[in-house]
């Protein structure tokens, strides 16, 4: 009998496994393993094995000595799209959400256990979530230098302290944001002084490096960094060796180093901001690459969720489509802030659009570097839209009042929603 689903509404049916959405395999023993679902069908068999392994469309889960299994991971069309629906090619059962069973229709974000398996159902994203799942474990379990970059606010921070958290480094995460340092103290925040070493150095005092011995030391705003302090820290990461300012001797010190950048440093470097042997340094280890909310439109829709899972509230889907069609210069850190003012002001659980959102329209559009001036075009766009919003997202209303055509607001409204 095939399993069917009656039509659902849109903000229901969006919960269900589709294509381009992806599984996170965590056996008991060896590393996790991720797999984007590209294909209309999977088979994935218990064998006894100590990996997961993928050979085509063949997913290979770990199983004990004496188990076995074979299980169809299918595409099904229904009223409500294609959704993938996991079925066993025998009698062999798995448990789907704490349930045992033969068939089921999948949700994001459920779990299913196979074996000795935990497998996450995980909807399709180009940020955070992935940029994890591609840390393999041995690169987070090991010495390698990583190199951050992307805009601000886009959980660079956040993600250096997981990685140090799974390392399994058993000294402390130390945070040096570079751009909060005056030039003056960058060497000694970083390498330590001794007492004497210049005015106000009343005692002496261990650096950044120092304290990071045996765990990680996190530079932020790497960017921010001068050249003369580059040769510096360059020479530290050729021997790992520390000397304090106005010291006699150096150290060796076991760190492992995370660097963030707002800006590509391979602009700097075109630009003689930083120096090229630098960047090779600090680039030859695990690069990483953290887009933005107005690069990816589908991480609003994840970080939305995640709010209401750890907040107790629930967005309206105006709410979801308003905020899909602004550019959040300040990304994840914008977003937050916004929603939790948004949240203390309001006297629900359940929050719509209002005036707070609305405020934000004004600091929508980037002023023009070379000019200073805004277009006159994002200007007639912005307001388009807030009065699209007002409006109860009517498109016929909304040409109506602001006295244009139809084609001219739909094609407006569309284009912010892309």
């Amino acid at each position: 009998m095939e399993l069917q689903l009656a039509k659902l509404p849109d903000d229901v049916k969006d919960q269900f496994l589709t294509i381009g959405d992806s599984i996170e395999i965590l056996p008991l023993f060896g590393r996790k393993r991720s797999v984007k679902l590209m294909k209309t069908h999977y088979r994935m068999i218990l064998r006894p094995s100590y990996n997961v392994k993928i050979e085509g469309t063949d997913i290979i889960i770990p199983a004990r000595n004496g188990e076995h299994g074979e299980f169809h991971l299918k595409l099904k069309s229904t009223l409500n799209g294609d959704i993938y629906c996991l079925e066993s090619s025998g009698e062999e059962v798995f448990k789907y959400n704490s349930i045992y069973s033969c068939k089921s229709l999948l949700q994001r974000r459920d779990e299913l256990i196979l074996g000795l398996n935990k497998i996450i159902l995980k909807e399709k994203n180009e940020g955070m979530e992935e940029v994890e799942s591609s840390l393999d474990r041995e690169i987070v379990r090991s010495s390698l230098n990583i190199l951050i970059e992307g805009e601000t606010g886009t959980g660079k921070s956040f993600l250096a302290k997981k990685i140090h958290n799974e390392s399994g480094r058993t000294g402390d995460f130390i945070h040096l944001n570079i751009s909060a340092l005056s030039k003056g103290l960058i060497e000694s925040e970083l390498f330590g002084h001794e007492k004497g070493a210049f005015t106000g150095a009343s005692k002496s005092r261990d650096g950044a490096i120092k304290r990071a011995h045996q765990g990680t030391l996190f530079l932020d705003e790497i960017d921010s960094l001068s050249k003369e302090m580059q040769v510096k820290l360059l020479l530290f990461l050729d021997d790992k060796r520390v000397r304090a300012v106005g010291g006699e001797s150096s150290e060796k010190v076991d760190v492992r180093l995370i660097i963030a950048s707002g800006s590509p440093l391979k602009s700097l470097v075109k630009n003689d901001m930083m120096r090229s042997d630098f960047f090779y340094r600090v680039s030859s280890g695990h690069q990483l690459k953290l887009l933005s909310l107005r690069d990816n439109k589908s991480l609003i829709d994840r970080y939305l969720k995640m709010y209401e899972r750890d907040h107790g509230v629930l967005f309206s889907r105006r709410l979801y489509a308003l905020y899909k069609t602004m550019p959040w210069p300040g990304n994840i850190r914008q977003l937050y802030g916004h929603l939790d003012r948004k949240r203390c002001l309001s006297k629900t659980r359940f929050l719509n659009i209002d005036d707070i959102d609305l405020e934000i329209f004004n600091d929508e559009i980037p002023i023009e570097e070379d000019h200073n001036i805004i277009s006159l075009n994002r200007v007639k766009e912005a307001y388009i839209k807030k009065a699209y919003f007002r409006l109860g997202e009517d498109i016929v209303l909304t040409a109506k009042a602001l006295n244009i055509s139809y084609n001219t607001a739909k094609k407006v409204i569309l284009k912010s929603a892309v």
